[in-house]
């Protein structure tokens, strides 16, 4: 059994690539997500909670400067493996999302896939939304998504 997330997502790190589609993913997506950058004016902008870096790295392909966060060391250090072989230059860092560091300000934060329920108390869900509007430029644009498993499953 996993107590926590960083041990679930290290865990599903060797398969979440496979398991995911990208190239579909990206297309259902991407227009959605360009959407709302463009419109907030978006150019620097935080993948929190970014996994392997499959949003993070589309973005940075898309001209946009991105910065990944995730929980899981081993979802980081894919993530680098992979905008090293695309040879971009995209910053990936280990981290929560409570302590989501100020020192720089992003002009979108986004916090995609189902990461969210995996933040069981309403402590736990307050102080991930403060971690993300402490980085988050005020008027900036802040794109939350929670899967819905039981529609999918029909």
């Amino acid at each position: 059994m996993m107590d926590n997330p960083t041990d679930f997502y290290d865990a599903l790190a060797p398969m979440f690539d496979v398991m995911t589609d990208w190239t579909a993913r990206l297309s259902a997506e991407g227009p959605f997500l360009k959407s709302v950058l463009d419109e907030a004016g978006a150019r620097r902008v935080l993948d929190a909670a970014c996994g392997s870096g499959g949003h993070a790295l589309w973005l940075a392909r898309e001209g946009y400067h991105v910065t990944g966060a995730d929980v899981s060391p081993v979802m980081i250090a894919l993530a680098r493996q992979k905008a090293a072989a695309a040879e971009l230059d995209e910053s990936f860092v280990v981290g929560d999302l409570a302590s989501l560091q100020a020192s720089t300000m992003y002009d979108a934060v986004l916090c995609l896939g189902n990461s969210l329920p995996h933040l069981l108390t309403q402590d736990d869900l307050v102080a991930a939304l403060r971690g993300m509007a402490g980085v988050l430029r005020p008027g900036g644009a802040l794109v939350l998504q929670n899967l819905n498993y039981d529609l999918r499953w029909h």
